[in-house]
């Protein structure tokens, strides 16, 4: 039996789409746990693909993303003045993004990440 490409995109894909939302229900901001899991794999994915467009593809920074999604919100990137800017800026990787990010958010505004 010979897997394509494709399908083991898919495999990997669901794969990750399960640790994200384990490691959201176990570290995340209180309403990934308080969402049905349905609900929560779509929000996932929504930010996975917010975070692609943005040229944030690490792994981690991908979750790092869609934990600030489900805080501050769908669309937080384009909402928000400050996320806007940052997520704009093509001479920072996906990376320097987060953590510009995650400073502006727990150091500005006072939010505390708990992933």
């Amino acid at each position: 039996m010979k897997i394509r490409r494709e399908q083991m995109q898919a495999i990997n894909d669901e794969r990750v789409l399960a640790k994200m939302q384990e490691l959201l229900c176990e570290h995340g901001p209180p309403s990934a746990s308080e969402l049905d899991s349905r609900e929560l794999r779509a929000k996932i994915q929504r930010g996975m693909r917010g975070a692609g467009s943005h040229g944030i593809s690490e792994l981690y920074d991908v979750y790092r993303f869609v934990e600030w999604q489900l805080r501050l919100g769908e669309g937080f990137g384009e909402s928000n003045a400050w996320a806007a800017e940052i997520l704009a800026f093509e001479a920072f990787d996906g990376t320097e993004k987060m953590n510009r990010i995650d400073y502006h958010a727990q150091h500005v505004l006072g939010l505390v990440a708990e992933g």
